[in-house]
Order: structure tokens, then sequence, then C-alpha cells
């Protein structure tokens, strides 16, 4: 078998232009989920019970479901846009806390 140094270096501007996806996904998904699990943690600090409620059962709701089952709920109703992935990456960032 013979190494083809050629087919490699072909394929670096995809792997850049994948990087690139990446990174977009990341920082968009992550930046959007530090906002909402701020909103979240401090509604789970109010006083209002209805409040407290809201923000626990979206927290164990999300945290109990699966990445890759939010993953195809939001491709199947944001089909072919990396929205998909974002609010996927922002779901589950939001959602940790100690």
């Amino acid at each position: 078998m013979v190494i083809n140094p050629q087919a490699f270096i072909d394929v670096i501007p995809f792997l850049i232009d994948g990087l690139w996806i990446t990174l977009y996904i990341t920082i968009f998904g992550v930046a959007i989920g530090c906002v909402i699990g701020t909103l979240f943690g401090l509604m789970s600090i109010s006083r209002f019970r209805i409040v407290r409620f809201i923000a626990v059962t979206y927290v164990e709701i999300v945290r109990g479901t699966p990445l890759l089952a939010q993953i195809f709920f939001y491709s199947s109703r944001y089909s072919g846009s990396y929205w998909t992935y974002i609010r996927s990456v922002h779901y589950r960032c939001s959602n940790y806390r100690d």
C-alpha cells in the first residue's frame, strides 16, 4: 500500500472549514447557554414558588434527556441549519449547575 502525501494536503482546506464551523457552533452555543443558564439560575433562587418550579422543571427535563435525542428533536424542526446544533449545545450548557 502506497501512501499519497498529496491526498493529505488536498484535505487540509476541508478540515480548516470544519474547524471554523465547530468553533462557530461552540462559541455561540456556549454564549447563549451562559445567558440562559444565568436566567434560570436566578429563577431557581426566586422567592416565588411558580418561578422556581419552572426553572427546576426545565433543568431536570433537559438534563434528563440525552444530547443525541435533543439534536434529533431540534433537527426535525430546523433541518439543515447550524442553529440546530447551536440550540442543542446551548440548552446543554445552560443546565449544569452545582
